[in-house]
């Protein structure tokens, strides 16, 4: 695949829609949550539409999902957390910036460079559309 397909398929990951509306057409609103643990079960989702989850470390996402719920992982592209499990590797590729002073343990990633590209859309992104229950 190349470059650019893989950057238009990476963006069409992570996007949460783009639709086209009439010029007075309103898109209904869409009750939604963001949450980085494991710790509530996923009945405490049933109310929001589409749930944004951290890859390693959440709810069972089947009881959503079997309920018709969207359910999303994280995954930011541009900072790196001393948490991850590829966290040791970026560092030694020389990928990782000067660490983010408002968020402790997490460093800036050079998001130019290719061999982040590539990691993103062939390993984080495959990663996360396979994290199992």
């Amino acid at each position: 695949m190349d470059s650019v397909r893989r950057t238009a398929w990476l963006w069409a990951c992570l996007a949460l829609g783009v639709g086209t509306f009439g010029a007075n057409a309103q898109p209904a609103p869409m009750p939604w949550a963001v949450y980085y643990a494991a710790a509530l079960p996923p009945s405490a989702f049933y109310g929001y539409d589409l749930v944004v989850f951290e890859p390693e470390r959440h709810p069972p996402i089947e009881p959503l999902i079997d309920r018709g719920k969207k359910v999303i992982g994280y995954l930011s592209l541009g900072e790196v957390n001393e948490g991850r499990a590829y966290f040791a590797e970026v560092k030694a590729e020389g990928l990782l910036r000067q660490e983010n002073q408002n968020w402790k343990g997490s460093y800036f990633v050079d998001v130019r460079d290719l061999r982040w590209t590539k990691r993103a859309v062939e390993d984080l992104v495959p990663d996360i559309l396979s994290t199992p229950e």
